[in-house]
Formats: C-alpha cells, structure tokens, sequence
C-alpha cells in the first residue's frame, strides 16, 4: 500500500544494480499520480522517489549500464533514471515513446505520437546519447499501422507492429565494433501485436 495514494498503479519495474554504489534489488512502483516509488529487500514501505510527471498510461522502461530507465510516452513528460540512490531526467533528448528494449549495446524505442513507424536508438554503450535525428530506422513506414513493441530475439529485435513483425539486425566489423542497426524484410506478414 503506497501511503496517501488513491487510483491505479501505473507500471512495475524490477531494478537489479550490478556494480558501484548502492549495489541490489529494487522494485520502481509508478502511480497514477504521476510518483515514482521504490521498495527494497529491506524496506517494504514504498519510499518517494519523485515525480515521473503527468500521468498518461502505463510506465514502461528498462535497465541499461546499471541504471534503470523509464517513461510513458507523454510529450511533457522527460524520460526518467534511478541509479539506486536518486532518479532524474534522462539526458540526451530522448523521445516520447511508450515502449523500450535494450539490444546491441544499445536503447531501442518507439510508440512515438509523431513517428509512430520510428525506431529510435541510443549510440553503442550509452544511455543518454539519442540523436534522434540520425539514429533512427523507419519500419515499413506508409503501411498504415504503428510500432507497438519489441521482443529481442538472439542476434536481430523483433520489432512488432499491429499486423507485421520485422526484424532489426546488426553486423560487426573486424575489431568487432557493433554496426549501425539493419533493419530486415519482413518476417511474418500475418502477425503483429496490437
């Protein structure tokens, strides 16, 4: 029971800190009132940590270099970070998208209310470097559905839209330095996820 707080839970999001300060499990609750709260191991009182803004829906995020991220797709709302001690604004533009992934060393979003059939990407081994005017890939752009989630799947993400999955790929070079991201043909054009 979160104290004080009346209406829908909003999203959960286990947090397992590897390295550095602060080392352990954490369990981010997000709440229609637009907080962020943590439970511990040893303390299971939801403690505040802050605002991720105003409430749109469900919560989604991720870990990524031992941080949790996370945010709703709301354009008034910048995506959010907790290093196990204190959670902030996600550096780097990110965009205001619903649904995340992490694969090839990298942050995978999209849901975006503008580009709805944009996948956006962070630069290899960093979470807060989007350039989203360059590291994106457009997915079967025109075909009149939207992106609506990720599944990794060995080497390539499943990218999902309403009624087609595609694939996004990557090579490496010969210092095995991760290629911009591919994306592939189409993978089944008989299923998706809405």
């Amino acid at each position: 029971t979160i104290s004080g707080a009346t209406g829908a839970m909003r999203g959960v999001l286990p947090f397992y800190r590897t390295y550095g300060s602060n080392i352990g499990d954490y369990l981010l609750l997000f709440h229609s009132n637009g907080n962020a709260y943590v439970v511990t191991n040893s303390n299971f009182t939801p403690t505040l940590l802050g605002s991720y803004g105003t409430d749109s829906g469900m919560v989604r995020g991720g870990v990524f270099n031992n941080m949790a991220f996370f945010g709703n797709g709301l354009a008034a709302n910048t995506m959010q970070k907790f290093d196990g001690a204190t959670m902030g604004n996600l550096g780097g533009t990110p965009p205001d998208a619903k649904f995340f992934s992490v694969f090839a060393k990298r942050i995978f979003a999209t849901g975006t209310e503008a580009a709805p059939s944009t996948v956006y990407y962070t630069d290899v081994d960093t979470s807060e470097t989007w350039n989203t005017g360059t590291n994106f890939i457009n997915v079967d752009i025109g075909d009149g559905t939207v992106c609506t989630g990720f599944s990794p799947n060995n080497n390539f993400l499943e990218v999902f839209k309403e009624y087609t999955l595609h694939g996004v790929n990557f090579q490496y070079d010969n210092s095995f330095n991760v290629s911009v991201p591919l994306v592939q043909p189409i993978m089944n054009g008989s299923s998706g996820c809405i």
